[in-house]
């Protein structure tokens, strides 16, 4: 079993068997899905705090937005 954390921004952290692979990946038994390192964990741990990175680069990401919007102009 490994914790999933692919789509943690979406569907939350997740746990399913996995099938390691010889590249290093995984294949997710219950979706099929493949899993590079970055996508599941072996403990809980780990994957909160992957998904805890990736919230804050998702809210980096998106201040960066919101400044980019409020500092534009369409004066003529």
């Amino acid at each position: 079993m490994a914790w999933i954390t692919k789509y943690a921004l979406t569907k939350g952290i997740y746990r399913d068997e996995i099938k390691l692979l010889g590249d290093g990946g995984a294949i997710a038994v219950r979706n099929k899905t493949y899993l590079a390192k970055p996508d599941w964990w072996s403990t809980r741990e780990e994957a909160v705090m992957r998904a805890e990175a990736l919230v804050k680069h998702k809210i980096d990401s998106l201040r960066k937005q919101i400044k980019a919007l409020e500092e534009m102009s369409f004066v003529l």
